[in-house]
């Protein structure tokens, strides 16, 4: 399935369904932001969405979540979110980790607020997605994020990888290639240009394109996925602002083709794992 984050379109929200559906999209995540600018609530937005074809595949972001120091105001929080959630016809959250400065530097506290978290949304059917952002506070890693999801152990929370996320920061790709596929819920793609001189933020929300536009290299990514055997959805998700020239019909049918492409990247083993051990060797001699 191929689906793309509402954030990376301007203009109102059930303009944005219309945009994507017509460019040959399978799904959506929901920016949450965008539903409280919408003209239409959210129960007519995921009518709106079905009626066009698409499937709501995540609401998202959920911030500042983990290790908070206040588990009960997180979980008032996220019964919003679930209310949000049953509106729209989705069934997977995705949270991102904490970026806050006063959030908790300890892992047991984390791992605890998220099997809990992880429980309640099981009970109602829905799944939890953890997101590492590169400026998370002390989770800003996608292998700290998998080792969080273990301890909880508990089959309504997993992963979610972003590209942009995993690749300025230069991880290793070693880890990603050995995850099971069963645990990824979302892989998310973006590119972007190299800078040296920006905070990882304004990088983010200011510098993603398209994957193949950019200089992170998507290959290696891509190729250590397909050692997994993920087969869930691909999703774009490009945040950089763009002016109101732009035609968002034509940025989303260009979106398309680049999650056909990436789709289309060779998926033996052999020649995945000979990208990930390039991957590896440029990252040790960074």
């Amino acid at each position: 399935m191929h689906a793309i984050a509402t954030v990376s379109l301007n203009g109102d929200l059930i303009d944005k369904l219309v945009t994507i559906a017509a460019a040959g999209f399978d799904g959506v995540e929901i920016f949450e932001p965008d539903i409280h600018e919408s003209r239409a609530t959210p129960r007519e937005i995921g009518r709106r969405a079905r009626a066009l074809g698409l499937e709501i595949i995540s609401l998202q972001p959920f911030r500042d979540v983990e290790a908070s120091g206040n588990l009960m105001r997180q979980l008032d929080r996220l019964e919003m979110r679930f209310a949000l959630m049953n509106a729209l016809g989705t069934r997977l959250l995705i949270i991102s980790s904490n970026t806050s400065r006063h959030t908790l530097d300890d892992s047991r506290c984390a791992v605890g607020d998220l099997r809990i978290i992880a429980e309640r949304a099981h009970c109602r059917g829905y799944r939890i997605g953890f997101e590492a952002l590169a400026w998370g506070t002390h989770i800003h890693d996608y292998r700290d994020a998998w080792n969080i999801v273990q301890r909880v152990n508990h089959p309504a929370l997993g992963l979610v990888l972003d590209s942009f996320h995993a690749q300025v920061r230069r991880e290793p790709l070693d880890t990603l290639s050995t995850l099971p596929a069963e645990k990824i819920f979302l892989v998310q793609l973006a590119d972007a240009l190299w800078y040296d001189d920006i905070t990882m933020i304004d990088w983010s929300g200011q510098h993603r394109c398209l994957p193949g536009m950019g200089m992170l290299g998507l290959d290696a990514f891509i190729a250590a996925l397909n050692v997994t055997g993920y087969s869930g959805p691909l999703s774009l998700e490009v945040s950089s602002p763009r002016d109101a020239t732009t035609s968002p019909y034509l940025f989303a049918q260009q979106g398309k083709r680049t999650l056909e492409q990436a789709s289309n990247k060779p998926q033996k083993t052999d020649e995945a794992n000979n990208a990930r051990d390039r991957s590896i060797a440029v990252e040790k001699r960074h």
